[in-house]
């Protein structure tokens, strides 16, 4: 979605998200069904210039003047991957809460506002949960979430590098901030570790003994080769 910069400098974000991001987003068909229900009146009061943006470095998510509209826009499009057709992305953003960190209390009201179930409830969770742990890549995030094999995010404890490697190219093969993707597997593969330090280690052993298991048995296979070939002689 390439722009002019010099034709945007003196208009405002908002300007910019409603009459280029969200269109663009609507007419994408990856897109389109996770923003369908994106208020935008939400991001009228975005009134920072864009030439006091274009200076800085960072992600576009971590800047200061986005960080909000990143927030909402990451609330309604995770909250639509857990349950679809359920519409409690504007309900959720509402709260000025990263939902990825929220208390259980949070959890907890929300359940009653909403009418949710626990098992609603741990979707939603399990949702987020996958956000934090792969830097906000929606499209793991959906591919994980529809995946039938993870049933908690220590399922993934046991994944190997090969494994987050496939699942990204089958997500477009981009990272969320344009990181290298070796250096975006690391990452995420580190934050299953800090997250689920004992399963991971367990995982880690289970495929050493797997490697050693399969090292004894050659070993063995190959002294046996070698008296038969003895006895031949």
């Amino acid at each position: 979605m390439p722009i002019k910069v010099r034709d945007w400098e003196d208009k405002t974000l908002a300007s910019l998200i409603l009459e280029i991001v969200l269109p663009a987003l609507k007419e994408n068909p990856e897109t389109a069904e996770l923003t369908s229900n994106l208020n935008p009146e939400s991001f009228q009061d975005r009134t920072i210039f864009i030439r006091d943006l274009i200076q800085s470095s960072l992600p576009l998510k971590k800047h200061p003047a986005f960080q909000e509209d990143f927030r909402i826009l990451k609330t309604h499009t995770i909250a639509e991957i857990a349950l679809p057709g359920s519409n409690l992305g504007e309900k959720m953003a509402s709260r000025p809460l990263d939902w990825e960190t929220a208390p259980e209390s949070s959890w907890n009201e929300l359940m009653e506002e909403a009418n949710l179930d626990e098992n609603q409830k741990s979707q939603l969770q399990y949702a987020f949960n996958l956000g934090k742990l792969t830097g906000d890549h929606f499209g793991l995030i959906k591919n994980l979430n529809a995946d039938p094999k993870i049933q908690t995010t220590k399922d993934l404890a046991a994944w190997e590098k090969e494994d987050w490697i496939v699942l990204l190219e089958n997500a477009g093969n981009i990272t969320p901030n344009g990181e290298e993707k070796e250096e975006y597997i690391k990452g995420v593969m580190r934050a299953v570790e800090q997250t689920h330090p004992t399963h991971f280690y367990d995982s880690a052993k289970g495929r050493e003994k797997t490697v050693q298991t399969g090292l004894q048995a050659a070993s063995q296979i190959l002294l046996l080769m070698m008296i038969y070939s003895v006895i031949s002689l």
